[in-house]
């Protein structure tokens, strides 16, 4: 038979075609569920979602427990699908048939199973508009959580205080979601029936987290700093921008505070520190103090949604509540056309507290860095999907590997000073004398520069390789029995008798924060919370020194010069993402 090349070309072409056609098939496919032998522990097993740039492999480990499970499943499909900019709809997995084509739990043998739980979504306003089939924020009804329409207003749409706000609930939701689908047109800012309404085991809107950091930091916050830099006259600008500037943190805040002239390039991180703990101190003696209480009011609500644990416990939601609720009401008396959408989204923080705890909990920044490093360094693909699964795999891999012993909280000290000359501190060698009998206090007693309490290390004047930081400006209390709060800073930690004790030089406690807004309409309001995040403390350290546990160690501290006296606020949550 004779060789015919056309023919032969042909059919090469036709084979080619297929299978990239069967290859496309592929990749549009929903879910695949396999099992692969895991690197590790070759007991793991593999989701497989095929969404495209998101998620396509998810790989947990058999021994992962439910609540490792809920956090990863929440992670990975509800933070990592909708916190990327916004896409056009059509270009949305239609995620019902995940629901219809997949099972609600994944059974690995006789003695194993995983539940898979939809808990929440969260994402910047144009995501949610496009995944939730809801009107964006330049529209009236915006809100999911109630029916406030709105006021246009000089071309800007205003959200002014409203005390009881009509609140939308899961029925009446789900019915105007289908009205709106049924009839194609926008019912009450319904576009449409959600196509996670069958899917997340949280009904809406109660399933929807406001992402603080977008709506109180890039946007509310940011947007009321310039407003008041705009205030200020040129000499107090360069001020403020220089205390900004220099202004020292803990060595484990990353990033710190930049000047307000540069508030164009400003990150979250540094707005979350500027608003937390430096703006009230640094522009006290810029502003005007009645302008400067109200936005006080805003500050601790916002720093209560903020700590912790709790700063009042159960009343913490109450009070935080209030302050918004009051700084909402006067908004319009200091700025005008900025209550805009983001401002109302606040009102709900209390409601959103309370099904989900501190903020410190919910910020969704540390999924858009895993989204950039892989943007910043995909190797040759369009598709991000398998490579963000690649680090995932990496990261519980690491984790099952690492986290064999169960999680503890420990202490200990770190960093022996072995060259120490004890006889330099008296009040060392006395409490010895008062707890030991031995004659031998150089064996008896160990010199640490560091300390570990609670997870967190804490350092000590000793410690000089902590550069332009200050992780060693504490609060502390005396004894157990002890309910008054002191601050002071750690001269070096010592160990002796199987217990660790810190040498502290204390700062003496002055007058009340609140007092310097005695004259504010907001005092009654301020008192309590202002004076339990920040406190006034002497310009310099007393001569008393206190020896104590560690375990009576509180929390870092962040350090303002204020007048003749200091300013002393601790740190208000240690694992948020930095």
């Amino acid at each position: 038979m004779s060789f015919d090349l056309k023919q032969s070309l042909n059919f090469a072409e036709l084979k080619r075609s297929r299978k990239i056609q069967q290859h496309n098939e592929n990749r549009k496919k929903i879910r695949r569920v396999y099992y692969e032998s895991s690197l590790i522990d070759n007991l793991s097993f593999h989701v497989s979602d095929e969404l495209p740039n998101v998620v396509s492999t998810l790989a947990l480990n058999m021994n992962t427990n439910p609540e490792s499970t809920n956090k990863i499943v929440h992670d990975c499909l509800s933070k990592v699908l909708f916190e990327k900019d916004a896409q056009d709809e059509d270009n949305i997995i239609n995620l019902e048939e995940i629901q219809s084509n997949a099972v609600n739990c994944v059974i690995i043998d006789h003695n194993h199973r995983i539940d898979l739980k939809f808990l929440s979504i969260t994402g910047d306003s144009p995501a949610l508009r496009n995944i939730l089939k809801f009107i964006g924020h330049g529209g009236y009804f915006c809100c999911n959580f109630c029916y406030t329409r709105g006021q246009h207003i000089e071309r800007k749409r205003q959200y002014f205080y409203e005390k009881k706000p009509v609140l939308r609930y899961s029925s009446t939701y789900n019915k105007e979601s289908a009205a709106a689908e049924k009839t194609k047109k926008i019912i009450y800012g319904h576009k449409g029936i959600s196509i996670l309404q069958n899917i997340l085991d949280t009904k809406l809107p109660e399933a929807i987290i406001i992402d603080y950091q977008h709506v109180s930091l890039l946007r509310h916050t940011k947007t009321v700093l310039s407003t008041i830099y705009k205030q200020f006259n040129p000499s107090h600008r360069r001020l403020i921008d220089i205390k900004l500037k220099n202004q020292c943190f803990p060595h484990f805040f990353n990033r710190r505070m930049i000047p307000f002239k540069n508030l164009s390039f400003i990150k979250a991180i540094e707005l979350r520190n500027i608003l937390l703990y430096g703006f009230l101190p640094l522009s006290y003696e810029f502003m005007n103090r009645e302008q400067l209480a109200h936005f006080a009011l805003f500050i601790c609500s916002f720093r209560l949604y903020h700590s912790q644990p709790p700063m009042f416990g159960r009343e913490t939601v109450r009070i935080a509540n209030q302050l918004f609720e009051q700084y909402y009401k006067d908004h319009k008396k200091f700025y005008r056309l900025i209550q805009n959408y983001v401002l109302h989204l606040h009102s709900h923080y209390g409601n959103q507290y309370v099904n989900y705890g501190s903020l410190a909990n919910i910020g969704c920044f540390s999924q858009e860095d895993l989204l950039g490093h892989i943007s910043s360094n995909t190797h040759g693909t369009r598709y991000y999907g398998d490579q963000i699964v690649h680090y995932y795999n990496i990261d519980f891999s690491l984790n099952n590997r690492l986290s064999k012993a169960k999680y503890e909280i420990y202490s200990k000290p770190i960093d022996l000073n072995a060259d120490f000359i004890i006889d330099n501190y008296s009040i060392i060698i006395e409490y010895h004398n008062r707890i030991c009998k031995c004659l031998n206090i150089s064996k008896c007693i160990s010199i640490y520069r560091r300390c570990i309490i609670r997870n967190n290390t804490f350092h000590s004047l000793l410690y000089k390789r902590g550069t332009k930081s200050k992780s060693y400006f504490i609060s502390y209390y005396t004894s157990t029995n002890d309910d008054e709060k002191y601050f002071g800073f750690i001269h070096l930690f010592f160990y002796c008798k199987d217990t660790t004790y810190a040498v502290i030089e204390r700062f003496q406690n002055m007058q009340k924060f609140s007092s310097s807004f005695k004259s504010s309409s907001y005092f009654d309001l301020l008192k309590k919370p202002l004076d339990s995040c920040f406190s006034i403390v002497s310009k310099e350290p007393s001569d008393i020194f206190d020896i104590v546990e560690i375990g009576h160690i509180i929390k870092h501290c962040i350090v303002f010069d204020f007048e003749q006296h200091l300013i002393v606020t601790e740190v208000s949550a240690y694992h948020e993402h930095d």
